[in-house]
Order: C-alpha cells, then structure tokens, then sequence
C-alpha cells in the first residue's frame, strides 16, 4: 500500500518504530509543549512544572503502509480537518450540552437549583456523547515516510560529502540544481536534518518542500505554533545566505533567527561588527517560494546587498 497524497498544510511530526505487531507498528513520538518558551526554560513557568512532572511519549499503534521495521525513524502526517473535527467534537458537544440544558430549564420555568442541576446533566450527556464519537470517529495519523538507521551501507550513488549534490539526470535536466545557491541549500537543509531523514533522497525531493503555490499558502493555517520543520527551513534559507556572503568575502557572517510562537521574528546576519541583513518576518508557518528559481533570486538579491554594504564599510565588516 503506498503512502497517501498529502499537501503542505498537514501536520507532520517524527516518530520511531518501537515494536513490530503483524500488520501494525507501534511508533513512539516524543511530546511537545504547546509554547515554545518551556525547552529554553522561559515563559510563563509551566516549564518548571514539566521539570517535576515527566510526560511520557506518546505511543501509536498504525497499520504498516510502508514496511517500517524496528528502529526505522518515520514521518506521521495528520490532515488538519481531522484535527479540527475532532477538537470541535471534544469541546463542543458538552459545552452544547451544558449550555442547552440549562437555557431549556430555565424556559420550563425551573428554579436556580433545577436549573444548576439541567446543566451539569446537560454537561455529562455531552462528555459521554463526546466520548462515543471519538470512539466512532478516531483520530490517528498515517504513515507517509520512512527511513531505516543511520547504520544502513550508504548506497554507492550517493557521495560522501553528506552536502554535495549527486549528478543524476534530474540534476542535468533542471540546472537550478546545479547553481550555488540551490546547493548551498541543499546542504544547509541536510545539516539540520538531525533525524536522517533526507539521506538517499534526490535533491528535487529534498527541496520541495520549499516550493509552495498561492493556493496551498492559503490553504495553510497561521494559528499556532510554527511547525518544527518549518522552521528548520527558515533558518536553513537564512544560513545559506551567510555561508554565501562567507564564500564570497572570506569573513565569517552570522545569522541570527528569532521567530515567535505566533509566527513573527526577525533574521539579522552579521559580518563582524556589521549588520549585512536584517529582516522582519511574518507568517512563517506560509514559508515557502513560488520555484526554486525565485528561492534562487531571493537569495542572490539579500547576498548582492549584503556584499554592497560589506564593500563600504570593509573595516566595519573586519573587526
């Protein structure tokens, strides 16, 4: 069975394979503060509780669409309309049943006592319809990628430098991906690839995800938390930049990403004591370039400025 078509606004998470159980496996996902703040020790203190109180993972039983075995890291994805019903059935029905019984006591001409009572049995009837409709209804993500353990023989087609671009037919067909910049990013978005999951994979497959059209950028929700991966590419974007502008001056460049739970931030590059790019950034859970060829001008656009200003102040850039 092949994995299911999927587009740019499911949510995605990595999981590992723990068990094998005939046609099922049992992945585990390491669970996440809803606020990014609780891993840097910050916010507002429910981080301090979570050093007391140890979450376990989270533990799914799915069927094996892609003959994962034992140990082989996977990629689960959710639709969000799933996500969005079910949270709908989990909070609406007992509000409507707590809310309902009580307007409808309350017209029956019943007492505050009867009318207290109508509610929180209006309340438990919608908890215990809630509870039959995610049993009717469950919610479980699928399985749309996997990757076996680091440990695996390297295949011969693919190089030894874990950044350089393999020479296939695709490569010689689009020379996109053969330009510095396109490369650059290649690299830049295997480095941060802490899981292996891109290792084998062709550089178009690598970079797709970085090509969105206007359409699926609606179609994305911008309330929440930016998604981990998506963030991953915001800073690989970034980093690729700077290592440009260090291949170009020989000085080391900085980059400095700050992005918000809310989507917003900031990209600063320096050049020894000088800012060379500095960016206000907004709605990045939409991130993402019309084509690789407009990713390309992008980043040659912020590193022709940035050369600029390091050309003026040359002493500034050196400090």
């Amino acid at each position: 069975m092949n994995a299911p078509e999927m587009n740019a606004s499911w949510l995605t998470e990595q999981g590992r394979v723990r068990a094998i159980d005939g046609d099922s496996v049992l992945v585990e996902v390491g669970v996440k503060s809803a606020c990014g703040h609780c891993e840097h020790g910050a916010g507002c203190g429910v981080s301090k509780l979570g050093r007391l109180v140890r979450v376990r993972p989270l533990l799914w039983r799915l069927p094996n669409t892609l003959g994962a075995r034992e140990g082989d890291q996977v990629t689960l994805a959710l639709p969000p309309g799933d996500l969005t019903g079910a949270v709908a059935r989990a909070y609406g029905l007992p509000l409507a049943g707590f809310v309902g019984a009580a307007v409808l006591a309350a017209l029956g001409g019943a007492g505050e006592g009867a009318t207290v009572g109508s509610a929180f049995t209006g309340l438990a009837l919608g908890l215990w319809a809630a509870r039959r409709s995610s049993q009717a209804h469950p919610v479980a993500p699928v399985l749309i990628a996997r990757t076996p353990p680091r440990r695996r023989v390297r295949p011969a087609s693919y190089p030894a430098n874990h950044g350089e671009l393999p020479m296939s037919a695709t490569t010689e067909q689009d020379p996109i991906l053969s330009t510095d910049f396109i490369l650059e990013m290649l690299r830049q978005t295997r480095a941060l690839d802490s899981y292996g999951t891109y290792d084998g994979w062709p550089a178009e497959r690598v970079l797709a995800p970085y090509i969105l059209t206007k359409e699926q950028r609606r179609d994305i929700p911008v309330i929440g938390d930016p998604d981990d991966v998506v963030l991953s590419r915001v800073r690989a974007f970034y980093n690729a930049i700077a290592a440009m502008i260090e291949k170009e001056c020989r000085l080391m460049a900085v980059p400095m990403v700050n992005i918000t739970h809310e989507g917003f931030g900031r990209v600063v590059i320096t050049v020894g004591k000088l800012v060379v790019l500095d960016r206000t950034l907004r709605d990045v859970h939409r991130f993402g370039f019309d084509s690789l060829s407009k990713m390309k001008d992008e980043g040659d656009k912020y590193l022709s400025v940035a050369l600029e200003i390091i050309g003026k102040y040359p002493e500034v850039a050196g400090m």
